[in-house]
C-alpha cells in the first residue's frame, strides 16, 4: 500500500498529465509533463515515484507513466 505522500504524488502526476492541453502530439504532451516534474518536484520525490513505477505503478495514468519514463 502506498504512503500518504506517495498517494499524493500519484494524484498530482495524474492531474498534471490530465490538465495539460491535449491538442498536441503525445510525445509533446509527455515531454511537457516530464518537464513540469523536473522543474517543480524535488529529487527525492522523482526518485520515489520512479521506484513506484518500476514496481508496477498502480494508479498512475498512461500519460503519467510515459512522462515518468522520460525522467
Amino acid at each position: 500500500m502506498a504512503s500518504h505522500q506517495l498517494t499524493a504524488m500519484i494524484d498530482s502526476a495524474n492531474q498534471i498529465a490530465a490538465n495539460l492541453p491535449h491538442d498536441q502530439s503525445q510525445a509533446v504532451l509527455d515531454q511537457a509533463v516530464a518537464t513540469h516534474m523536473r522543474k517543480f518536484w524535488s529529487r527525492s520525490m522523482k526518485q520515489q515515484i520512479k521506484e513506484y513505477l518500476a514496481q508496477g505503478g498502480e494508479g498512475l495514468s498512461d500519460d503519467a507513466r510515459r512522462a515518468l519514463a522520460l525522467l
